[in-house]
This record gives structure tokens, sequence and C-alpha cells, in this order.
């Protein structure tokens, strides 16, 4: 089991986003919400003390937990985009961008890690507002602001089996064992990167998972396996289970 000492909390702003789905190619397709591995790169980039691709084992799941609450609900919006290549020729591409409902695009971001320093530094960095080498919700065109919202301490956290309240956040799809017929809810199931590897001339995907969440950001009514309550208030979940 993934031992917690404590939990930061911070919320990613922008106005624009596009998270590429893996399965997409000659449409750029966009996730709702940023991928795992989004996050880990967007962390490392914060840090700013990481080379290109070696930090994907520091933030492995086995080493780091991850998660999600939609803030502020988003809606899809398709851009035909020119790109000209190096001989001068230019092609279109389609591609899907994240707008926000109202005035931004809001995700609170819930970060772990065993090295209690990695979490001491990240924190210290965004009370600075150094945010490293600069954040973006997928690309470049695309920058975002990252705010610390607080840190749970381990005296104000625990591990609770079978839930009777609902998960505020995403949760990984083998975690549910049933969701509640509640009409309100307008849940999204999806396939997403987990985790990146490094190789000699660039980087694979190693790992996926299936994650739910609800797409204007409520919460998630229903039965589930576990949840890690914060202050007897809410109950979130991971992109990674705690248990195996």
């Amino acid at each position: 089991m993934f031992k917690i000492n404590s939990i930061l909390i911070f919320d990613l702003e922008g106005k624009f986003g596009h998270f590429k789905k893996y399965y997409s190619n000659v449409s750029s397709l966009t996730y709702q919400i940023p991928p795992r591995t989004v996050l880990t790169g967007l962390i490392a980039s914060i840090m700013g003390r990481y080379p290109r691709d070696t930090y994907y084992e520091i933030f492995s799941p086995q080493n780091c937990k991850l998660s999600v609450r939609v803030i502020s609900p988003v809606r899809k919006h398709i851009e035909c985009l020119n790109y000209k290549k190096n001989n001068g020729v230019s092609t279109q591409v389609r591609l899907e961008i994240l707008l926000p409902m109202k005035e931004k695009i809001v995700y609170r971001i819930y970060f772990t890690h065993f090295d209690d320093k990695i979490i001491a530094a990240l924190k210290q960095k965004l009370l600075d507002s150094d945010l490293g080498y600069g954040i973006y919700f997928g690309q470049r065109q695309f920058r975002a602001n990252a705010i610390f919202h607080d840190e749970i301490d381990c005296r104000d956290l625990k591990i609770v089996k079978d839930p009777s309240a609902p998960i505020v956040s995403l949760t990984n799809k083998k975690n549910v064992k049933q969701f509640s017929d509640r009409k309100s809810m307008e849940i999204i199931e999806t396939s997403m990167p987990c985790q990146m590897k490094k190789i000699i001339n660039g980087r694979i995907q190693e790992s996926m998972v299936n994650i739910c969440y609800e797409r204007n950001g409520l919460p998630l009514f229903g039965n589930f396996k576990e949840a890690i309550e914060i202050r007897n208030d809410v109950n979130i979940s991971f992109f990674t289970q705690m248990y195996k």
C-alpha cells in the first residue's frame, strides 16, 4: 500500500487547452481533463530540476499519486490550424480546443509523493509563484497558471474502505463497484496514458489507466472500494489505486 504523509492541493487555471488523445492523428482530439502524464510533466517543469525525459521514474505511480477535480466545466471547439513544413508547404489540421464555460478553465490537483522533500519543494515553488520553465495546457500557445490551495497533513487524512460519501475527484474504473442512477450525473469513462518510459531515442508509453469523472465537476455517487477522506469533509481518489 502507498503511504501518504501529506497531500498538496493546487489549482491549474487557463483560458484554452488541448490534451491530445493518444489515438488521434489527422484530427487532433482532446481529453477534457489533463492525463496523469501531462500532470507529471507539468510538475517536473515547475520544479525546474529535471532534464528532459528523466523524471518518469521519480513520478511513477509507485512513487507518486495524483488526482484531478473539475472546478470549472469546459466545452469543446474545433479550429482549423495552418502548419508550415520545412519545405514551405502548408497543411491544415483540425484541432479540438477546450474552452471555459465561464471565465477560466480550472482544475484542482491533488498531489502526494513518498519523498516529503519533493512535496515541500513544489509547495514552496507554488507559494513563490515560481513556475520554473512555465506551464501550459497541452500546447505552448495555451499558457496556464498554478495557484497553491492547501496542504493536508496525514493527521487530517484517512483511507476509507467502502466509503458512503461521494467522491469529488476522478476515480480509477477498478475502484468503482457501481454508480448511482442519479440523472444529474454525466459520467465520462476514458482511457488515458498513465506512465511514460525513457528509451535511447526518446520515450514510449509504458502504461494506460481507465478513469471515470463527472463532466461538470459534480461528485460521483455510488459504491466504491476505497477513497481518501480529507478533514472529515470530502472524499477523493487517485488515477491509480492505493491497494493492488
